[in-house]
């Protein structure tokens, strides 16, 4: 009878454990299959960016239907592209700029995971290993006046910028430069306010 009861006792057991498990998977399933339907049906912003994010799985990135080719642009103009979103390459006068780099398959916040944010349509103009090579800053260094001109440096700082600094070190200047496809600059002073030496403490050299 003892070992009878036991067996009895050791069947229920297992019969309470295989009940508690399917009340498990039937709770699971119930719980899935009413989020499957909050995300399907819900307006919620929340169910409207997953279902946004498994449609884009399986989305391909359309390619850019122009590539721009930097390492050709002119150093003596001003030069722009478009590569997608917010990202812009500038060469200006040989210095390249980049403005906001979004150059990933997806945009928005960066995360361990990776980007998290909406799939871009198309890909970026240029991927990043084809970006043109990052300018050395150089070193920081001081100069005598009369060495400016000697300098490796812009043909419109040379030309007016830097007089007119000298000209109103301690006061204010605002100018325009219309730069004509010759080469030829056309300079208006828009606003022009200089200091006297007596208001600078005394005269600079």
């Amino acid at each position: 009878m003892g070992c009878l009861s036991s067996f009895r006792v050791y069947y229920y057991a297992l019969k309470m454990k295989k009940s508690i498990l399917s009340r498990r998977r039937f709770l699971t399933m119930g719980s899935l299959g009413g989020v499957g339907i909050w995300v399907g049906s819900s307006d919620q912003l929340a169910a409207r960016a997953v279902r946004g994010f498994v449609a884009e799985t399986s989305r391909t990135i359309l390619k850019p239907k122009f590539t721009p080719q930097p390492l050709s642009w002119a150093s003596n103009r001003i030069t722009t592209s478009w590569l997608g979103h917010s990202t812009v390459l500038i060469n200006f006068y040989g210095m390249n700029i980049l403005t906001d780099p979004v150059l990933g398959k997806r945009v928005g916040a960066d995360s361990i995971v990776g980007t998290i944010g909406p799939k871009r349509l198309i890909a970026p103009g240029l991927k990043l290993k084809e970006l043109p090579p990052v300018h050395r800053e150089g070193r920081f260094e001081f100069f005598p006046r009369e060495k400016l001109p000697g300098l490796k440096m812009p043909q419109t700082d040379l030309e007016q910028i830097w007089p007119w600094f000298w000209e109103h070190r301690g006061g204010f200047f605002a100018a325009h430069c219309h730069c004509g496809p010759n080469g030829k600059n056309e300079w208006t002073l828009e606003e022009s306010r200089r200091v006297s030496s007596v208001e600078c403490g005394g005269e600079r050299g």
